[in-house]
């Protein structure tokens, strides 16, 4: 089950079928009358539904599927498709977890963004894509090395004001060439390329990202040096486990990059 929380919406996937309950009825009665059919083949992990709960996501093998709220038709109708890093990359790719941000745009297309997170048929790489719902427009597209030992999964991805986070799975044999956290910024000249990455001791199980714009008050009163650098603060949480799950970790990391003002 995965589930979602957008305002007077709540949204949680169960089986193949996702649910929108509108909680501003008395009885929480589900949008658009009847739950959405996500079809065969979908990972329920890898659905979600948009802060705002106009969008929702889902996907599976070699396919991610986005949904918008339509208030005319009183139904989530199909508004983007993608059939992943398979054509760019080859072979087989299986949605894994997915995420969305609204990023502070107001009505710019380019603010409703969809970041998901891929792994391989063998499992030893992981992918990244970030997209526009509304346009299409790709912003990320990546792909990590191949893992000798064939763990190389996304576990968590998490998005805030244009940085994405992505926490992947470890084993005893990887090594600080496959980073298990890895970090991008959308405003980049290379928004591909990642900003930040760390190897933790084991798998990174959850992945958290605040950002502290430059570019919006009132930040800039309260920031001292840093709005007179104009950069982005950026903090990543992640927690980690042991490839034997004999302890845990947390990881806090306090970022600067450099503003897209």
């Amino acid at each position: 089950m995965a589930c979602g929380c957008a305002g007077a919406r709540v949204g949680f996937a169960f089986g193949q079928k996702y649910y929108v309950i509108n909680t501003t009825t008395p009885t929480g009665t589900i949008s658009g009358g009847e739950p959405i059919d996500m079809g065969d083949n979908v990972d329920a992990h890898s659905s979600h539904m948009c802060p705002m709960g106009v969008f929702v996501a889902f996907g599976g093998r070699n396919f991610a599927r986005v949904l918008m709220w339509n208030p005319a038709a009183n139904a989530f109708l199909p508004q983007w498709n993608t059939t992943g890093p398979s054509a760019q990359y080859g072979g087989d790719w299986s949605l894994v977890t997915t995420t969305m941000s609204v990023n502070g745009e107001d009505m710019n297309p380019e603010g409703c963004v969809v970041a998901l997170a891929w792994t391989s048929a063998s499992v030893d790489r992981t992918a990244l894509t970030v997209t526009s719902m509304l346009t299409g427009k790709q912003f990320v597209s990546w792909v990590s090395p191949s893992s000798a030992s064939g763990d190389n999964f996304p576990n968590a991805v998490a998005m805030d004001l244009g940085y994405v986070a992505l926490g992947k799975l470890a084993s005893e044999e990887n090594s600080a060439d496959i980073p298990t956290l890895v970090v991008f910024s959308l405003t980049s000249k290379t928004p591909s390329t990642p900003v930040f990455t760390y190897t933790t001791p084991g798998s990174v199980l959850d992945v958290s990202i605040i950002v502290s714009p430059f570019k919006y008050p009132p930040l800039l009163q309260s920031r001292g040096d840093d709005a007179a650098s104009g950069e982005d603060l950026v903090w990543v949480a992640a927690a980690s486990t042991a490839t034997d799950a004999s302890s845990g970790d947390l990881d806090v990391f306090r970022l600067r990059f450099a503003a897209a003002v």
